[in-house]
């Protein structure tokens, strides 16, 4: 499938639809136990069912197989972390641990919640033949999005192969296997889904963002039916705020514990290079593991902005309603001028992690906080057991 996808790469075709256009990311995220669904993409064929998601067997008993294959790597490399005495390759086995547990965290994502999710994505195809909304535009624009999301899905892919050829003589044989499969399966899975999660936010701020031009664009060009529209309107707001607190509550509490990963593993990765530096130690996995963890930060705050931007897609069109002119409005209009300005205000499609925090670029100076911290707390400590 990414192969497929990047067959298609610089291929558009004119006859898009939803099913078609996330099915190629999401497909290629459900052979890393992302994703435990499928697509059926029968647009343009009338005789045939609508496209639609659908539950996958055969991804999820991977996505379960690959679970189990992961807890395997954790049980090894938690062992041979608590056994190694020199600290920097310590830092360097608990940094893989950590993303093998973030791989088990996705794979547990995806398993427990299959259902729930394949429901999620065909309600936004629903609300697409709900309401008649033409979405060509938006699924045109995140198609020409792929550049970029299978040009970072190649590199972390390149990383993950280097990897496998790059050796440690301290460990044993059985180790090195390990290190290298968990390691090369982690960061290939963890990349897969970013470009998964994010490609998802980003058809939905684009929807949001679409829908809202095409209303502005009515309401000035030919106010026939106002009141029909605003009701049209209030109604799609609020069937898409139900389909975002779907994936809110699919994502809890996930979501959450995958930053926490995140952000974890940067702190052990940046005292390991510390420690690396301090000892004059040399190591190639070290290296890779530093620049898989920026690829990681890097794409997670592209996340963390498109995040950000789908919390504030509603703003223009509040800031269009509250220039209106409703007293040239009869008073019916202007109630429901009134409701949905009301509507956009209480319910903004705002993505929370387990109701703790809201997921945005407001998350970057706390995190940059605590990883700071932490290292500075590690160093005192290196400093002050070394005497």
């Amino acid at each position: 499938m990414l192969l497929k996808g990047v067959k298609n790469l610089f291929y558009t075709n004119e006859n898009v639809c939803v099913a078609c256009t996330l099915g190629e990311v999401f497909a290629t995220a459900s052979y890393f136990g992302v994703f435990a669904g499928t697509y059926h993409c029968n647009h343009g064929k009338p005789a045939l069912p609508p496209s639609h998601f659908a539950v996958s067997t055969s991804k999820l008993l991977l996505a379960i197989g690959i679970s189990i294959l992961n807890v395997f790597f954790a049980f090894w490399l938690f062992k041979a972390a608590l056994h190694h005495q020199n600290k920097v390759l310590k830092l360097e086995l608990i940094a893989e641990l950590l993303l093998t547990f973030t791989t088990l965290l996705l794979n547990a994502y995806a398993i427990l919640n299959y259902k729930r999710r394949v429901s999620e994505l065909n309600g936004w195809m629903m609300i697409c033949t709900s309401y008649d909304l033409e979405v060509r535009r938006v699924l045109k624009e995140l198609r020409k999005n792929r550049l970029f999301t299978y040009s970072y899905l190649l590199v972390m892919a390149a990383m993950s192969i280097y990897r496998v050829f790059v050796t440690h003589p301290e460990y044993d044989i059985l180790t090195s296997v390990v290190s290298k499969l968990s390691t090369a399966l982690a960061t290939l899975t963890q990349g897969v889904a970013l470009v998964h999660i994010n490609t998802h936010i980003l058809f939905v701020a684009n929807f949001y963002r679409n829908t809202q031009s095409a209303f502005v664009k009515e309401m000035k060009v030919g106010r026939l039916n106002v009141s029909a529209c605003l009701r049209k309107v209030r109604r799609f707001y609020a069937a898409a705020f139900r389909n975002i607190k779907t994936f809110t509550d699919i994502a809890d509490p996930y979501y959450l514990l995958w930053i926490v990963l995140v952000v974890a593993q940067v702190i052990v990765n940046v005292a390991a290079t510390a420690f690396a530096f301090n000892t004059n130690y040399y190591s190639k996995g070290l290296i890779i593991l530093q620049i898989r963890t920026c690829g990681i930060i890097f794409f997670l705050t592209y996340n963390l902005i498109h995040c950000e931007m789908l919390a504030n897609v509603s703003d223009d069109l509040l800031s269009f309603l509250f220039k209106f002119p409703i007293s040239k409005l009869r008073t019916e209009e202007a109630a429901q001028v009134e409701m949905l300005i009301y509507t956009l205000k209480i319910q903004k499609p705002v993505l929370k992690a387990s109701d703790i925090f809201t997921v945005g670029t407001r998350l970057l100076a706390p995190i940059s906080g605590t990883v700071v911290t932490y290292v500075l707390v590690a160093l005192q400590f290196h400093k002050a057991w070394s005497k």
